[in-house]
């Protein structure tokens, strides 16, 4: 498949928004890191996870692919309009207490923590490594690193819940076929 950008556009995309939202990643890594760390503690947990995985979608929707990436793609408005629809399948589930969030124990956990240091850790690692360096680099709030974060929480963390899970929708599809998982960036 052509793709209707090249690698040098595709990272010229990701410097313009780096520069646009700094210092936003850092927060955005924060709340992620809050996501992971939530299960973990005694806190009502549901409901602030639920809130933080649709903060990221509605984010990724709009800032990234709807300012940023519509364009080199004008396809970006379909996958921002999913994207945004996904935040707000989490907002309202989470909000309604129709999801579950608990840690699993033994190697499904073991996994899941695993799995999760690579999305938050080493895939920038990694990206650095093969010469994307800030700000022409996925940063996290991209669907690059985000959507490394999110099936791999879904591991470690168990939802369950009479809504039709927000992570199996339209718009984790769109996440992975868009032409950014495309583009050879890492």
């Amino acid at each position: 498949m052509e793709l209707p950008f090249t690698v040098d556009q595709f990272m010229a995309v990701f410097a313009a928004y780096n520069v646009a939202v700094w210092p936003a990643q850092i927060l955005l890594y924060a709340v992620a890191l809050l996501a992971v760390l939530l299960p973990f503690s005694k806190v009502a947990r549901d409901g602030w996870i639920a809130t933080v995985l649709g903060f990221l979608w509605l984010w990724m929707g709009i800032a990234y692919h709807w300012l940023h990436f519509a364009s080199i793609n004008k396809a970006a408005y379909a996958f921002g309009a999913l994207f945004v629809l996904q935040g707000l399948l989490f907002l309202f589930a989470g909000q309604r207490g129709q999801l579950l969030f608990q840690r699993p124990n033994g190697l499904r956990g073991v996994l899941g923590i695993a799995l999760l240091l690579y999305a938050l850790i080493i895939y920038p690692m990694l990206g650095a490594a093969m010469g994307h360096v800030y700000p022409n680099a996925p940063s996290f709030g991209l669907p690059c690193p985000r959507h490394d974060l999110h099936p791999r929480a879904s591991v470690l963390y168990n939802r369950q819940g009479p809504l039709v899970d927000p992570g199996h929708t339209p718009a984790m599809v769109a996440d992975r076929l868009h032409g950014g998982d495309q583009a050879g960036h890492t």
